[in-house]
């Protein structure tokens, strides 16, 4: 039996004292007269790092030895293992406080002993997304016009595709937590409860997520955001009056004349005007949706104005 303290390269010489005792086997197996003993693998294994986005990177990076790689009774504080020992180095490409979320190599190399040949195993540095808090969106909210209530059928709940964002020339809203002067923006619904005419009105807020135009919401992620805000606007009536001549004029407030086409639909911020127009016989038909009393009090009023018209005409025809 041959027994070999060390791992190292070095070559053993045998020599055999009696001939005569020697099989072919041996005669075969060390016909050069000699053995090289190489060094035994150990492997060398990086330790994971978690950090925040934001976070400095540790002061070092660790590594350990694998504990099963050890042979013939050796342990880490055995001579047989620190004869020669040069420890490896770790390296990692993480900058402090400014690389964005995901996965970095950590890296050891160098280093190694007489008796193992160290084989590296990368460690991993994992950058976990900050919280981040939306205090408001009042800036940001959107103006429920006219438009909006008609394409919505003057139906309640409204909700309005809404966006805000958190940069150095706006802010829409205020935050909490962001760092390094990162620039975020957001999508949300924006939910109008009520279509009374109103300069400020509290909306509620909901569905708000990252919007997918700035590179740094992928260091973030929202812990929470308010149910409300207080920054909606409800305008008013584009469309105030209706005059019936022989040919219907829709003026606005400021008395200016609305071109239409006849057919047409016209937005009030109540509803849906419809002009429909016969030019072959003196006939006007405008139907209003969710018209407010006094409107109803005008159109009536314009109505019976026409109908003795159309009366007196008949009578001298």
């Amino acid at each position: 039996m041959l027994t070999v303290s060390k791992y190292n390269g070095a070559f053993i010489k045998l020599t055999i004292n009696d001939p005569t005792k020697a099989t072919d086997d041996l005669q075969a197996a060390y016909s050069s007269d000699s053995l090289k003993v190489n060094k035994h693998q150990m492997r060398v294994v990086a330790d994971d790092v978690t950090l925040t986005y934001g976070d400095n990177a540790p002061s070092e990076y660790t590594f350990h030895y694998t504990m099963a790689d050890l042979v013939n009774g050796d342990t880490l504080s055995s001579e047989r293992f620190n004869e020669g020992l040069s420890e490896p180095t770790v390296s990692c490409d993480y900058v402090s406080g400014q690389s964005v979320c995901g996965e970095y190599d950590i890296i050891p190399s160098g280093g190694g002993n007489d008796n193992y040949d160290f084989v590296y195993v990368n460690g991993t540095v994992t950058v976990n997304k900050k919280q981040i808090t939306i205090d408001s969106i009042d800036n940001g909210v959107p103006t429920l016009t006219s438009e909006i209530i008609y394409k919505n059928n003057s139906i309640l709940p409204i909700y309005i595709e809404s966006t805000a964002v958190y940069t150095n020339e706006q802010k829409d809203m205020t935050v909490s937590g962001i760092i390094n002067n990162d620039e975020i923006g957001i999508t949300y619904d924006t939910v109008y409860t009520s279509k009374d005419v109103a300069e400020t009105i509290t909306v509620k807020i909901e569905d708000v997520k990252f919007d997918d135009s700035h590179e740094k919401n992928v260091c973030y992620e929202i812990k929470s955001y308010p149910s409300e805000a207080s920054g909606g606007t409800v305008l008013e009536e584009q469309i105030t009056s209706v005059v019936i001549t022989s040919d219907p004029v829709l003026r606005d407030d400021n008395g200016k004349q609305i071109e239409y086409t006849y057919g047409d639909k016209l937005n009030l911020n109540r509803g849906a005007v419809t002009v429909e127009y016969d030019s072959g016989r003196i006939q006007k038909n405008l139907k209003f949706n969710e018209l407010t009393k006094k409107q109803m009090v005008k159109l009536n009023l314009y109505i019976l104005t026409v109908l003795m018209k159309l009366l007196r005409q008949i009578m001298m025809s």
